[in-house]
């Protein structure tokens, strides 16, 4: 059975869309995924943030041989990451950090606040805050007699480099950090070029990409210069459904108010920090 169709998004960006039945589900090749048995220990871990009493939860890898061994904590990237910060059946943490071991490295990666073991709530987190919780993964490394205290570092993924170039200037006994992805200007001017190379990977013709723009600044304009939550909801439901929300179906409307929400937590006010 096949059917055949559009996929259409906000009226202005088509896709031909095939739907066909099939026996079983679409198995995913991740060639690249780690195989037990590790040559190497794995240990459920977990660390308290004492400024507000958050809990971290994760895992550390630790290499066969003599200890101390050096160490490296990595550090995910926005939105709400597991300590494997997996997408799609991907798991790169995990792919990084198998290798890693493997090669001598002990390795720290846990769940973001919200996440899997961890407690707290990520929308109510900041740079300052995130960034808190990697200077407590600092000191639980090296409380430990298996962890060589002179030879830790950071890797940092996407936001998780801006986090860790926080951390290095705050800890100069950090070895080293490594940035992937890291983002090299403002978060806001980073969501644009984002928004725009997204919109080209969809089709949109150069005025959409335009439009989509214009709201998006719209939109950051409210939420940094809008102080009263409830004022910035209105006007923030007025550029979301173009003036006529109260037109909009109530699951239209519950839609709009959640990315709202969303957008009124310290995290996006912050663009993260």
């Amino acid at each position: 059975m096949v059917i055949n169709g559009w996929y259409i998004r906000n009226g202005q960006i088509n896709f031909p869309l095939v739907l066909k039945k099939t026996e079983s589900g679409v198995i995913l090749n991740r060639p690249q995924m780690p195989k037990k048995p590790y040559p190497y220990k794995e240990e459920e871990i977990s660390f308290i943030n004492k400024n507000d009493g958050i809990r971290l939860a994760g895992i550390l890898t630790i290499p066969d041989g003599k200890a101390p061994f050096p160490a490296v904590i990595l550090i995910s990237g926005s939105g709400a990451q597991d300590r494997d910060e997996s997408a799609f059946g991907h798991k790169p943490f995990l792919v990084i950090a198998d290798y890693l071991s493997r090669n001598g490295v002990a390795v720290l990666r846990f769940d973001d606040r919200g996440v899997g073991g961890s407690s707290g709530d990520h929308l109510q987190a900041t740079l300052k805050t995130n960034s808190e919780d990697i200077i407590y993964a600092i000191g639980f490394l090296k409380s430990r007699k298996d962890i060589h205290k002179r030879k830790v570092g950071l890797i940092g993924h996407s936001e998780g480099g801006l986090i860790a170039s926080i951390v290095a200037s705050k800890c100069p006994q950090i070895a080293y950090i490594i940035l992937l992805g890291a983002p090299g200007t403002s978060i806001e001017e980073n969501l644009y070029q984002q928004n725009e190379m997204i919109r080209k990977a969809e089709g949109a013709s150069e005025n959409v990409i335009k439009q989509y723009n214009s709201i998006q600044k719209q939109i950051f304009s409210i939420i940094k210069e809008e102080v009263n939550d409830s004022v910035a909801t209105e006007k923030l439901r007025s550029v979301y459904s173009m003036n006529n929300y109260q037109l909009f179906t109530q699951d239209q409307k519950k839609t709009i108010d959640g990315r709202i929400n969303d957008l009124l937590t310290p995290y996006a006010y912050a663009g993260g920090g």
